[in-house]
């Protein structure tokens, strides 16, 4: 459902940036699935980056 939401609202212009919080055990799973069923590609995020980043804010 949420790989449909997404691809809409990317179609429609509606959206630019998304996040995605899953557990540990589901990233990988949710990842795959986001790409083989909807052409989508998502950047992991892990505690080590954020903790590395200058800013403190990853996203900057």
């Amino acid at each position: 459902m949420a790989g449909l939401l997404i691809k809409e609202l990317l179609i429609r212009g509606d959206l630019e940036r998304c996040l995605i919080v899953a557990p540990a055990g589901l990233v990988e799973q949710w990842q795959e699935e986001l790409a083989e069923e909807f052409g989508l590609q998502f950047d992991l995020l892990t505690k080590v980056q954020v903790e590395a980043s200058v800013t403190g804010n990853p996203f900057c």
